[in-house]
């Protein structure tokens, strides 16, 4: 079943379609086989910083058989991109996240009892 399309923006890259949204604390990102499927957390209030979160089994530097999901941390070429438009800001991180050659920082979950 492919990736579901309605009040989802939908844009082409390398020849494979993908859409997006904003929903609650995320943007999501998924291919339209959806093996590709991302989640940027956006932070909220409660501490939690913003990073990646990645849910399909395609992401290239990470292997297919790593438990789901993957947190990862964005690098800030990427982030900055958020000042200009979203559109912008999903056009560089789908970029940087399909690129073969990138570096994976994982982002280490604090709960809240480190956090007092």
């Amino acid at each position: 079943m492919g990736a579901r399309k309605k009040r989802r923006t939908r844009f082409e890259y390398l020849g494979n379609h993908y859409y997006w949204y904003v929903d609650d604390w995320r943007v999501r990102i998924c291919s339209e086989n959806k093996r590709f499927a991302i989640a940027y957390f956006i932070g909220n209030p409660f501490g939690e910083e913003a990073h990646l979160e990645v849910h399909g089994r395609e992401f290239p530097g990470i292997d297919d058989s790593d438990p789901r999901p993957v947190r990862l941390c964005v690098p800030k070429f990427v982030t900055d991109e958020w000042k200009k438009s979203m559109g912008a800001f999903v056009n560089a991180l789908i970029r940087w996240s399909l690129r073969e050659n990138h570096r994976l920082k994982c982002y280490e979950l604090t709960t809240s009892s480190e956090l007092s």
